[in-house]
């Protein structure tokens, strides 16, 4: 048996047990989203505070902070931001109220990926992409827009979006939405 005696009787020496669940490897999340990150941590005593990392090289170098924060809740809401990777990792380091660190990091590489590119969404009477403002809407994707190309008047009910409706009209025609 040996005895150290730079510890005071009783002190923790211990570091929290920490395992990265989420993600661990193939996700592909887009810049833009809002992805869970999830982990858990255990200790002897109370864990003081969480630090989430990130790399995108996959060098080990986790160069970017993602979130400080007080206890270890978990999970953390990560906007996802770029630049663009397939090479990442996130690492979690845990620390207790002794002031003892334990991390543990992805398994596998993630993919950090552009959003799609915007597309142009055609509303007109005939030879257009859609004949209707919703059907158009519908088919939209959060970075794409609609044109209306002519200047009828459409009739239609707009209720229960989850997207935001941005309307361009064609030079000499006008949008206007009431309610």
């Amino acid at each position: 048996w040996q005895h150290d005696s730079t510890l005071a009787p009783g002190a923790d020496s211990l570091p929290p047990i920490v395992t990265v669940s989420v993600p661990n490897g193939g996700q592909n999340w887009q810049i833009g989203t809002i992805q869970s990150l999830s982990w858990s941590a255990s200790d002897n005593t109370v864990i003081d505070s969480t630090e989430i990392r990130l790399d995108r090289s996959n060098d080990g170098t986790f160069e970017e902070l993602v979130a400080r924060l007080p206890g270890s809740p978990g999970s953390y809401n990560w906007s996802v931001g770029g630049p663009p990777t397939s090479l990442a990792k996130i690492q979690v380091i845990c620390k207790d109220t002794a002031g003892n660190a334990g991390s543990d990091l992805s398994d596998n590489i993630f993919t950090v990926s552009s959003p799609p590119a915007a597309n142009k969404l055609t509303v007109c009477a005939t030879g257009c992409g859609y004949t209707t403002i919703t059907s158009a809407f519908n088919a939209a994707l959060i970075s794409d827009t609609i044109e209306i190309l002519d200047n009828r008047i459409y009739n239609e009910t707009f209720s229960n979006w989850n997207k935001r409706l941005v309307l361009r009209s064609a030079p000499g025609n006008r949008a206007t939405i009431s309610r």
